[in-house]
């Protein structure tokens, strides 16, 4: 990668340079892999939504007492909705896209949000 001189304006110049027969666009909206991700995890998340509410459902007519198991699947699901929003936050921000596609200040903000983001997938 070539040095930066003072005469290069940061605001326009991507995060690393595209590759032959690619330009950067800077103004383009979600990218496949982001759309796919929100795709995946609203469906999952359905489904885990459903099963919490048949565990739910069994705890108080089956066995008729709250037991650890239920508190610690709520966590979970809780956690695991934290997690998408984290990841929707830095969406914008650089994940899910080429680095070609985002100008370098934009890309230092990422920061931000990753430990978030590792905080709640660990």
């Amino acid at each position: 990668m070539a040095t930066l001189s003072s005469d290069v304006n940061i605001y326009n110049t991507s995060v690393v340079s595209p590759p032959l027969g690619q330009h950067s666009n800077f103004d383009r909206t979600l990218s496949d892999v982001q759309i796919a991700t929100i795709a995946v995890f609203a469906a999952t998340y359905f489904l885990a939504k459903v099963s919490l509410a048949i565990r739910y459902a069994t705890s108080v007519l089956v066995v008729k007492k709250w037991e650890l198991d239920v508190v610690l699947i709520t966590l979970a699901w809780a956690t695991a909705l934290g997690y998408f929003i984290s990841v929707c936050f830095i969406m914008k921000y650089g994940w899910g896209s080429h680095a070609w596609m985002y100008r370098l200040p934009i890309w230092f903000n990422t920061t931000r949000f990753e430990s978030i983001t590792l905080g709640t997938a660990l």
